[in-house]
């Protein structure tokens, strides 16, 4: 019986996936059709940027969003990112 050998899919590094997550929150937060829904998860969002903005693995909180444009709730995201970044200690 022959086998096969897998060929591994390579695992992105911890600096990698938290980078990929944090650019895909506001995205997602974006999608959400109501304004229910986005109010929590509009803090973790903002929470998540400020960290990997932090950590080197995303961009900054003003630029952490997304493009500019995207209406009210991308720019309150990026306020309160803003805003919690200058509230966390370095």
């Amino acid at each position: 019986m022959g086998r096969t050998s897998a060929v591994p899919t390579p695992t992105p590094s911890v600096p990698d996936a938290f980078r990929l997550f944090a650019d895909a929150l506001p995205e997602r937060h974006r999608a959400r059709g109501h304004a229910i829904p986005a109010a929590p998860s509009e803090g973790f969002t903002a929470t998540v940027l400020v960290l990997a903005e932090r950590a080197g693995a995303a961009a900054g909180p003003g630029q952490a969003a997304g493009p500019s444009g995207g209406g009210e709730r991308t720019t309150a995201l990026r306020l309160r990112a803003r805003e919690l970044s200058r509230s966390l200690p370095r």
